[in-house]
């Protein structure tokens, strides 16, 4: 596989080293720009449609978390990115129209927090907050570059990136959403901030 950001010509005949446009990892499909593509199986096993008996909502609650949920879960911080994914989101409004009992043209937002389920954008955003969270030793605040006192001193301070393409993880996005919350949520214990973001969400 050669990863490059521009169109090189590669004769593939007179090299013996078998190049391929897409690499699978643990899941999640990589092609050669850089560009992380969510699981195929996703795509594949994301196929919504109602019940023939008419079931109670607890029981299509828990196929949803079975069955749906988990493949949106899986290594969301790696392709939660990704231009395709609004086909997920759909798929996911979806089900949900289908564990409350609505019509396809009904607006599910309501669903959404009476059963307690985040969407794809939300479920990264979580995702990128926790993952910040988890390793903010790693990372630099302004007040660790300088000792003014102004009112961003407390906040991470976001790593340059010369290429649009290297923006595409947790360590962009996750500092961006990071830096956007209060200091009486950021300062919070890891359980605590986790329970509020999910909250805020």
């Amino acid at each position: 596989m050669l990863f490059t950001l521009r169109n090189r010509n590669v004769d593939y005949d007179s090299d013996n080293t078998n190049f391929s446009e897409c690499v699978k990892f643990l899941g999640v499909y990589l092609d050669t720009s850089y560009c992380l593509l969510m699981q195929k199986n996703c795509f594949e096993n994301i196929s919504v449609k109602k019940p023939g008996e008419k079931l109670i909502p607890k029981t299509l609650l828990t196929a949803y978390f079975g069955l749906i949920h988990s493949y949106i879960a899986y290594a969301i911080l790696a392709w939660g990115h990704a231009s395709r994914s609004s086909t997920v989101l759909a798929a996911q409004r979806k089900a949900v129209r289908i564990v409350a009992n609505l019509s396809y043209r009904d607006d599910c937002k309501q669903a959404f927090i009476k059963f307690k389920i985040l969407t794809l954008p939300c479920l990264y955003i979580f995702q990128c907050l926790l993952y910040i969270k988890s390793n903010i030793q790693h990372y630099t605040r302004h007040n660790q570059i300088h000792k003014y006192p102004t009112r961003n001193k407390e906040k991470v301070n976001p790593n340059f990136h010369r290429l649009s393409r290297s923006r595409y993880g947790p360590s962009y996005y996750g500092i961006k959403f990071y830096n956007t919350l209060p200091q009486s949520v950021t300062h919070l214990s890891y359980e605590y901030f986790k329970h509020s973001i999910k909250t805020l969400l």
